[in-house]
């Protein structure tokens, strides 16, 4: 799977079940970055895409992890992240700290940097997103 998702300077990703990756443009970004293909998502996410097409965004049943292979999958809570299952990362980060208590639970320095851009988001103004593969 193509992993993305959305991280602190401390790679956290929640905080007290409340979502970091709520921005317009990251999520506008994510499905041009998708295209035809679509992007899964776990239900709890759905309310960040309503505005697609919902032939484009998936939503993820956790009894078919096969369906993953190949795809993009977009990811708020570490707990859904198999490692193992992961191809490709995609980041998008906030250039900021917030309270968290759950973090990306992948360690980066088994990946390659592939590529790093910065755009300006909705609710930020600098994002930064990287994406990275394995070694």
């Amino acid at each position: 799977m193509y992993l993305i998702a959305c991280v602190d300077d401390r790679m956290g990703m929640m905080f007290n079940h409340r979502r970091v990756s709520r921005d317009k443009v990251v999520i506008r970004d994510i499905m041009d970055m998708c295209g035809d293909q679509g992007v899964y998502i776990t239900s709890g996410s759905a309310v960040l895409f309503k505005d697609f097409n919902s032939e484009s965004v998936h939503v993820w049943n956790e009894d078919r992890n096969d369906l993953l292979e190949g795809h993009y999958f977009f990811a708020e809570d570490p707990d859904v992240i198999r490692e193992e299952s992961v191809e490709k990362i995609i980041l998008y980060q906030w250039n900021r700290n917030y309270p968290a208590d759950k973090y990306f639970p992948i360690d980066l320095d088994g990946w390659i940097l592939e590529e790093s851009s910065e755009f300006a988001g909705h609710s930020h103004e600098k994002i930064t997103r990287s994406c990275f593969t394995k070694r």
